[in-house]
């Protein structure tokens, strides 16, 4: 059995047995609520691994987008069989899973009520103002020249190459209430590597910040829904682990494809746009985080 917590910057602290004594004693009745035990990094969460599953223990309100996002990245690196997941709300309470994308799912869920967090901002466009960003006019243009059919080859070298790989292909199937990912562009530099492998068969949804995941695949949805492109300008603050909140701004493009098999498949791409400002200061407030994020020149945004 290991046990470690994990930091509000993300980062990764390996637990002591003096810290996990002291976590179970919090649980005890005579212990106060809201101690924290010695030597416990600010707003941690704390998980324990044995062969069988994974036990977690959270406060939503005091969890960080960074902390969360990096243990999304646990979840979906270690894939447990088994996961309790325990948190606290003014009392502790305590609930089992045998699917670890339920275990975000919830607890993205609790973060979001305990913090009352801001959606992410999108702005619909006319379809015309494509023209603006030349690698997203051409692949609308090729969407055109298919006749709405989906043909991989085809639409590959714009992908992988007109547009950097800062593109996602996604399914969409009557038998699964979810969009899945087929293929994830390695355009998306700030993700790491190996969840960009493993990305192919994920839920849209199963990003390494979940809220933002959901988000994304509610658009891809939508554009399914609709049966036509869909432009958006979208301007949001991404909690990423080990880096933390950033703001990314960028237009995206969804394009609807269809198959002989009726099966529907879903191509985003985008292309990098500071100049958006969609009015995201309140979530900003809250990620801590300055109008325009500074990183390294190497670090390029998801672009969902």
């Amino acid at each position: 059995m290991r046990a470690f917590w994990i930091d509000n910057q993300g980062q990764v602290w390996r637990s002591d047995a003096a810290e996990r004594r002291s976590l179970r004693d919090r649980r005890r009745p005579d212990v106060g609520e809201s101690e924290t035990p010695t030597g416990t990094p600010q707003g941690a969460v704390h998980v324990t691994r044995s062969r069988r599953g994974c036990r977690i223990r959270i406060r939503p309100a005091d969890a960080t987008d960074a902390a969360l996002a990096a243990l999304a990245y646990h979840l979906a690196d270690d894939r447990p069989a088994r996961v309790i997941l325990s948190w606290y709300d003014g009392t502790w309470h305590d609930a089992l899973f045998s699917e670890w994308s339920q275990v975000l799912a919830r607890l993205f869920a609790l973060a979001a009520g305990a913090r009352g967090r801001d959606a992410f901002r999108h702005t619909p466009r006319p379809i015309g103002a494509v023209v603006r960003h030349p690698p997203l006019a051409r692949l609308l243009a090729r969407w055109h020249s298919l006749r709405r059919r989906f043909d991989r080859p085809s639409l590959e070298p714009l992908l992988r190459d007109d547009l950097g790989g800062r593109y996602i292909i996604v399914e969409a199937r009557p038998d699964r209430p979810d969009l899945t990912v087929r293929a994830f562009g390695d355009g998306f530099v700030v993700y790491d590597d190996d969840w960009v492998r493993t990305a192919p068969g994920l839920r849209l949804q199963d990003q390494p910040d979940y809220a933002y995941g959901t988000w994304v695949a509610e658009a891809y949805r939508a554009a399914l829904t609709a049966d036509a492109p869909r432009l958006d300008d979208v301007d949001a603050v991404i909690a990423m682990p080990r880096v933390g909140a950033i703001r990314f701004r960028y237009r995206r493009l969804i394009l609807p494809f269809r198959t002989a098999r009726h099966a529907a498949w879903l191509v985003g791409a985008s292309v990098i746009d500071p100049t958006l400002d969609l009015g995201t200061d309140a979530r900003q407030a809250h990620a801590g985080v300055a109008p325009t994020a500074r990183h390294g020149a190497t670090r390029r945004p998801p672009d969902c």
